[in-house]
């Protein structure tokens, strides 16, 4: 587990139940504009512990402290991508997943002051689903880092309920459990 019993319980604290807060965190990531109420949610139950949470689980960087095999970044699935791929692909990869971090930075960032006036969208996700008059080198890049974006931001919004609503057990009861699974 890369997050702290502390972390986890800030989940737990902030979004067990609370599908509301849950779907306003997705609604900002995705780059949808946020109406007063959902402002408001932002502003009154996302404070710093929390932020630092998000950021954690959005924009993970290499933690010296994580579990054997728990250690994580935003570049680390791009192995994968990279197999039987040309050298011109993998061009178009890296630039991708640049792009998709600067996009989600530029969201937490936003996500810290959801009243920020001078907030502007360096990477707007509407954006990158316009291929028209783009050459195909430049659409791919845009499209890839947009299918980056939607499948990392709903995943990680998937892992925070789940780890939100995840219940505690004792060691009878986890043996209880397990004992009952087993005989399935």
């Amino acid at each position: 587990m890369r997050f702290t019993d502390a972390e986890l319980l800030t989940m737990k604290n902030a979004f067990a139940d609370n599908d509301a807060l849950l779907y306003t965190v997705r609604k900002l990531m995705l780059g949808f504009d946020l109406d007063g109420g959902e402002k408001k949610m932002i502003k009154s139950q996302v404070g710093e512990v929390v932020y630092k949470v998000l950021y954690k689980l959005f924009f993970p960087t290499l933690d010296p402290d994580a579990p054997i095999f728990q250690l994580t970044d935003m570049v680390m699935g791009l192995n994968a991508d990279f197999k039987n791929t040309t050298a011109s692909d993998i061009a178009i990869l890296i630039q991708a997943k640049q792009l998709e971090m600067d996009y989600i930075v530029q969201q937490l960032e936003y996500l810290k002051d959801v009243d920020n006036s001078s907030f502007s969208k360096s990477v707007d996700l509407d954006d990158l689903i316009e291929i028209k008059g783009k050459d195909s080198e430049r659409a791919q890049l845009e499209i890839t880092a947009r299918n980056y974006l939607l499948s990392y931001i709903d995943s990680n919004i998937q892992q925070l309920k789940f780890l939100a609503g995840k219940k505690e057990e004792s060691v009878e009861e986890t043996v209880e459990r397990l004992a009952r699974d087993s005989a399935k």
